[in-house]
């Protein structure tokens, strides 16, 4: 008998088919839901000795990730670095609906989702991922975006700090656009900063950060707010399909959302700037 478990990040809902329950790993249960909810995607877990052999033409490849056509059928291979090999290895094959996994390599949420490569199929139903840190303030999501090591957790903790917000996730956000409005949702990868919450809310702005001694802040037009914005999100580039669903997406939330351009302190004064500058809005 089949083990039924099911999970919604942003609007999508998972099914998974297991032979066995799926080991509880790092922040993938908060997003289980209800087994009656209507499933968006189903999957058919299924361990086993050997990967299907790989077929077709290889249209993508780098040390964790692999793909390969026929024409008819894609197959998305995943591979984990084996610390006694001192090399990638394969261990999931992902085509259609089933993703075989190999039998050494455990049970858990962590290896599923890893092999699903949620990111892409979120993608293909709608949803981008943003790296940010994303705050709720009451009054709306404000997500801090830019990039590495600009400051955006810092900012988060900012406004932690000083107006008491709620930080949602402390480097990922799922964006959907829903009846011409923008939210944020909650997803279950947050980097390094072990800050991970389900939770969805209207995205109040987006600010693009840079560090200075000085608080300037600048509303970006349409054109500049896309620019600033499309590499900051997760999409194969290699995959015409996955960059024409990202440009639709933030093309969609530059036109309905504030995005702004920040150079600030890491103080409470930047916080003050920016908060006067929100209210605006």
């Amino acid at each position: 008998m089949m083990l039924i478990s099911k999970y919604r990040f942003c609007n999508c809902c998972i099914e998974l088919k297991t032979e066995k329950p799926l080991a509880e790993e790092l922040y993938f249960s908060r997003f289980r839901v209800d087994s009656d909810e209507e499933s968006t995607l189903s999957f058919n877990i299924i361990k086993t000795d050997a990967l299907p052999p790989k077929s077709g033409k290889e249209i993508h490849s780098n040390s964790r990730r692999s793909v390969y056509t026929d024409g008819k059928t894609t197959q998305y291979y995943t591979a984990y670095f084996d610390t006694k090999l001192m090399q990638y290895a394969d261990y999931a094959c992902r085509t259609d609906d089933k993703l075989y996994i190999a039998e050494k390599h455990g049970d858990g949420e962590m290896a599923v989702f890893d092999a699903l490569d949620i990111p892409s199929i979120l993608l293909e139903n709608g949803a981008g991922i943003l790296h940010c840190s994303y705050v709720d303030t009451g009054n709306g999501a404000v997500l801090f975006t830019g990039v590495k090591q600009v400051g955006k957790s810092t900012q988060a903790a900012l406004w932690e700090k000083y107006r008491g917000t709620d930080t949602v996730n402390g480097d990922r956000a799922g964006i959907t656009i829903e009846d011409g409005k923008i939210f944020a949702n909650g997803v279950p990868f947050c980097g390094t900063s072990d800050i991970c919450k389900n939770k969805k809310v209207p995205v109040k702005a987006i600010v693009c950060l840079s560090k200075s001694t000085e608080n300037k802040i600048e509303k970006l037009s349409t054109l500049n707010a896309f620019m600033a914005l499309i590499n900051n999100f997760s999409y194969n580039l290699w995959d015409s399909e996955s960059v024409d669903a990202i440009t639709a997406i933030v093309k969609g939330i530059v036109e309905s959302a504030p995005v702004y351009s920040y150079s600030c302190c890491k103080d409470e004064t930047a916080v003050d700037f920016l908060e006067k500058e929100l209210f605006r809005i």
